[in-house]
């Protein structure tokens, strides 16, 4: 009976070193997945934050520049608006 058993436990053992030695194996191919979705997904996030600092630059110089032809813009008009007036003699220049 014990070499029965003695073989027993030597079958059990070599089972349970395949197991380890697959298990193992499959942690590292599992690390190594792991590993390469983070290191794409960090470099989407790095291109994502790229072009969303640079269309939030990009948006504020369009502020900056849409306010400015805005401006100039009313400027524009009011100086026709006066001139226009001044020609249909509403607004009379001072004589000295």
């Amino acid at each position: 009976m014990a070499v029965t058993s003695a073989v027993g436990d030597l079958v059990a053992s070599i089972y349970e070193l395949f197991a380890s030695f697959v298990g193992a194996i499959v942690s590292l191919v599992q690390g190594l997945f792991n590993m390469i979705a983070g290191f794409v997904g960090g470099l989407v996030h790095l291109v994502r934050d790229v072009f969303a600092g640079v269309f939030r630059a990009v948006g504020g110089l369009g502020n900056f520049v849409f306010g400015n032809m805005l401006v100039i813009g009313v400027v524009g008009v009011v100086a026709y608006l006066v001139l226009q007036a001044s020609k249909q003699g509403k607004i009379q220049a001072k004589k000295n």
